[in-house]
């Protein structure tokens, strides 16, 4: 790697912050730092412009991630790539960046519901990652899995609590605007699905976050996400 990346100084200070967020979560599985990753560092990967960030626990293993790790002097296996060359150099490119950070890093806290029994090959990490860079206006309703797909109830929860922890740290995450691209996955009230988890996490900052998201998502956060993507799939089958 040669010169200073202009995401650097964010991307470190988000993963200290981030760090010391889910040391608990991070201590229980051996681990003691995130990653972030940035595209243009990451030699052969190629990301669609329609894609910001990428998360699957395996990525790790790939010989290129390890290469820009070990350079960097880092520790640990979470691997979260953001398309670096797609955003701005500047205020803005900076808040999407935090806004990419939190989403991909809450993809690794509900990564039960992102990745198949499959992943942990670099072959099945090649098709992950080839499914998720796919140009939304070229998805087949028969043949491909809804927009929302890996980003249910329990993602929007997992980063809505994630990036409420980050701010608290010092680093600020616009979930409204930056967070989840709302309006793409079919999601109608980004207000609503944040009320419905407003008290929660401001009863429980005191507390480790992997802690607080074993419990069940609010029953009026299911509902609203069973709405919008009842709506979704009702539309496609009318079509």
């Amino acid at each position: 790697m040669t010169g200073k990346n202009f995401f650097d100084d964010e991307r470190r200070r988000f993963e200290d912050a981030a760090s010391e967020e889910l040391r608990v979560e991070l201590a229980a599985e051996g681990e003691t730092q995130v990653n972030i990753y940035l595209a243009s560092e990451i030699e052969g990967l190629i990301m669609s412009p329609y894609t910001l960030g990428l998360a699957c626990p395996s990525l790790w293993e790939l010989p290129q991630i390890q290469s820009v790790r070990e350079k960097r002097g880092r520790k640990g296996r979470t691997a979260t790539p953001i398309n670096d060359r797609v955003l701005p150099q500047n205020r803005f490119g900076l808040a999407m960046f935090r806004g990419a950070c939190v989403h991909e890093l809450s993809h690794h806290l509900d990564w039960r519901r992102f990745v198949s029994a499959h992943v942990g090959t670099t072959q099945s990490i090649a098709a992950t990652t080839e499914a998720i860079t796919v140009d939304p206006s070229k998805w087949s309703w028969n043949n491909e899995p809804p927009i929302w797909k890996s980003h249910e109830y329990g993602f929007i929860r997992c980063a809505l609590f994630l990036s409420d922890r980050m701010s608290q740290r010092g680093v600020h995450v616009n979930w409204l605007s930056d967070l989840i691209p709302w309006g793409e996955y079919g999601y109608k009230d980004p207000i609503g699905y944040a009320e419905t988890v407003r008290q929660e996490i401001s009863d429980s900052r005191d507390k480790p976050l992997g802690e607080i998201l074993k419990r069940l998502a609010p029953k009026e956060m299911v509902k609203l996400w069973a709405i919008d993507a009842g709506a979704q799939l009702l539309q496609k089958v009318e079509e």
